[in-house]
C-alpha cells in the first residue's frame, strides 16, 4: 500500500493527524509505505510521488485549488481519503477563525446594548466563506473514506459522506515523557492554548484571583496565550509565561514545564464538544493529572481508567474552585491520579499501538477498489 498525504504545515493538526501516524504505521508495518508532500515541493517531484501512489490523504480541504487537486487524484485512479479534525461548520463567532469560516454577521451583547463583532464586507467575506464551506462538503462527499478524531465528529460528517472512520488522536510516547526533576518548592499549576481559547479561558479567570489567594504557594504556568486583562489583581511575579514553540519541539517543552497539575477549562458548545482530548493526553502521558470540564471531549476520559483526573460539572465557579483548591492540597492525590492519566494514554492512545487502525482503515479503501474492479 502506497500512501501520499500533503503536509499543509507543520502544526499540531499535521503532526497528529498525519505524519505521526503514517510514519508509525510505516516503521512497524513494511507494506505500508509512505511519502509526503509540503509547501515548497516541486511540480515534478509532486507529479512523480502522485504516479507512485495509491491513495492520496488530503486535511482539511475547504480552498478551490485543494479541491480541484481531489478531482485530478480521482481522475487518475487514486483513492482519495479527506481527514477533518474541527467542525468549522459551527465555529463560535467569538474566535479569531471565524473570519475564514463565519457565514452571518455577529453582534455581541455589550453594556445594555451590542457591539458589531463581524460585518459582512468590512472585517468578514460572507460570501467567500460560505462557497468555503461547500468546496468543503464536496470534497469529503467524493473522497472515498473521511477520517476524524471522535465519534461525535464522525456523525457530523456522515452528512456528507457515508463511509466515515474515527482515528482518534494518539500520543508517541517515547517523546511525551516525564523528567527526573529534584522536587521543586512550591505548585506549578499550567495551561497552554492559543488565541482562540479566549472564552475557555475566562471560565478559569473568574476563579484565578481566590484560588491565588487561598494558595500563595501556587505559581501559574501560561504556554501560549497569555490574557492579560484577565490577570489583574494577581501578582506578576507568581505567573510564568512561555510562548508557542515549533511542534516537533512541544513534548519537550511541555515536559520542561515540570507541572504538578493542569487546567483545561473548555465552554461546553458543539464547536468545542466535537474536539479531541488531545491536551488532556498530552498532560497524561507526562503524568500530569488535569481538573477539566466535564464535558466532551474530556468527559469521555474519566471512564477509562478509575481516578485519573478531576471534572467540573457544568463549569460551575465552586466547582472549579473546589477542584483546584483539592488538587493543589493533596500531593497524593495529584501522585495517583498522575499515573491513572498515564495508564489510560498507554492503554488507549499508545500510537505504538494504535497505528494498525490506520493501515486497517486505508486497507478498506484499497479493498473497496478491490471489489469495485470484480463487480465491473
Amino acid at each position: 500500500m502506497k500512501v501520499l498525504y500533503f503536509l499543509r504545515d507543520n502544526g499540531g493538526c499535521g503532526w497528529y493527524r498525519l505524519a505521526q501516524p503514517l510514519q508509525t504505521a510505516a516503521l512497524h508495518d513494511k507494506t505500508f509505505e509512505v511519502k509526503h508532500v509540503e509547501k515548497g515541493d516541486s511540480d515534478d517531484d509532486i507529479a512523480l510521488k502522485l504516479l507512485w501512489a495509491d491513495i492520496c490523504v488530503t486535511p482539511r480541504v475547504f480552498d478551490e485549488k485543494f479541491c480541484n487537486a481531489i478531482e485530478g487524484f480521482k481522475k487518475l485512479g487514486k483513492k482519495v481519503i479527506v481527514d477533518w479534525d474541527d467542525n468549522l461548520f459551527r465555529i463560535d463567532p467569538l474566535s479569531p477563525h471565524y473570519k475564514d469560516f463565519g457565514t452571518e454577521n455577529y453582534s455581541h451583547p455589550y453594556k445594555g446594548g451590542s457591539l458589531d463583532i463581524w460585518t459582512d464586507g468590512k472585517n468578514i467575506d460572507l460570501a467567500k466563506n460560505k462557497a468555503g464551506l461547500e468546496r468543503a462538503r464536496k470534497a469529503m462527499s467524493v473522497a472515498d473514506m473521511v477520517t476524524t478524531t471522535t465519534p461525535i465528529l464522525a456523525k457530523v460528517f456522515s452528512e456528507f459522506n457515508p463511509n466515515i472512520k474515527v482515528l482518534p488522536n494518539c500520543i508517541d510516547l517515547s517523546l511525551w515523557q516525564k523528567l527526573p526533576f529534584q522536587t521543586h518548592k512550591g505548585i506549578r499549576v499550567g495551561w497552554s492554548g492559543g488565541y482562540s481559547h479566549f472564552e475557555d479561558w475566562k471560565i478559569l479567570a473568574q476563579v484565578l484571583p481566590e484560588f491565588m489567594r487561598v494558595n500563595p504557594n501556587v505559581t501559574l504556568v501560561i504556554l501560549g496565550q497569555k490574557f492579560e486583562g484577565t490577570l489583574e489583581g494577581i501578582d506578576p511575579n507568581r505567573i510564568e509565561y512561555r510562548g508557542w514553540c515549533p511542534t516537533p519541539a512541544y513534548p519537550f517543552v511541555s515536559a520542561i514545564l515540570d507541572l504538578d497539575f493542569a487546567v483545561i477549562p473548555l465552554v461546553d458548545s458543539d464547536f468545542n464538544n466535537c474536539k479531541s482530548s488531545i491536551k488532556w493526553l498530552e498532560m497524561a502521558a507526562l503524568e500530569v493529572p488535569s481538573v477539566s470540564s466535564f464535558c466532551s471531549p474530556y468527559a469521555e476520559m474519566m471512564d477509562l481508567v478509575a481516578d485519573n483526573g478531576m471534572f467540573v460539572e457544568a463549569n460551575s465557579p465552586s466547582g472549579w474552585l473546589l477542584a483546584l483548591n483539592q488538587m493543589t492540597q493533596d500531593d497524593q492525590l495529584r501522585r495517583r491520579m498522575g499515573i491513572a492519566a498515564r495508564q489510560t494514554v498507554e492503554r488507549h492512545f499508545d500510537c505504538d499501538k494504535m497505528w494498525p487502525m490506520w493501515v486497517e482503515a486505508y486497507q478498506e479503501v484499497l479493498n473497496g477498489v478491490a471489489n469495485a474492479a470484480n463487480a465491473r
